[in-house]
């Protein structure tokens, strides 16, 4: 006996073929303003980027806070939204230091530039997000690597200053 009434189940049903593009066009209406958002909560720490900056005309009473790190880098997106835009921090860094950004592009272009790579091996970078501390003469003071808590970030800039205290 064949049954006329059942309802095929490989068929979906209009509504929710409706539902779904309806949702999908909301989503993509979306996604301008969370990226102007995302843009507008940038670090209030003024960082210099490597290829602006000139460490032979860097002020000799502040030290150089190198923060190496990759856009596809996790735990660099972490670092910077949970410690570096406290505002606590964020003071300490613009005061005391001079902020540079290392954005390693290696994994997007496959290579670097001479400057990025010849940095990398000179402060030992081997993972991200890596902060280094470094005099006016260009010697590491201080390195921490990973994404630390922003306690830990705080201990780490003041053991980096005591030297320079004295």
């Amino acid at each position: 006996m064949e049954r006329t009434d059942d309802i095929s189940t490989s068929v979906m049903p209009r509504p929710l073929i409706w539902v779904t593009i309806i949702v999908l066009i909301m989503r993509i209406g979306i996604v301008p303003f969370e990226l102007s958002r995302s843009a507008a909560s940038t670090s209030s720490i003024p960082w210099q980027t490597i290829d602006r900056f000139n460490a032979t005309k860097c002020s000799g009473n502040k030290l150089v806070l190198y923060e190496f790190g990759a856009d596809w880098c996790e735990p660099c997106k972490r670092l910077e939204k949970n410690v570096l835009n406290n505002k606590q921090i964020a003071r300490m860094i613009t005061t005391r230091f001079t902020p540079v950004r290392v954005s390693d592009r290696l994994k997007e272009d496959r290579k670097n530039t001479q400057q990025i790579s010849d940095l990398e091996k000179k402060y030992h970078v081997f993972a991200f997000p890596t902060m280094v501390v470094a005099g006016a003469d260009g010697e590491a003071i201080a390195s921490l690597v990973g994404s630390a808590s922003a306690l830990s970030t705080v201990h780490f800039l003041s053991r980096a200053l005591k030297p320079q205290q004295k």
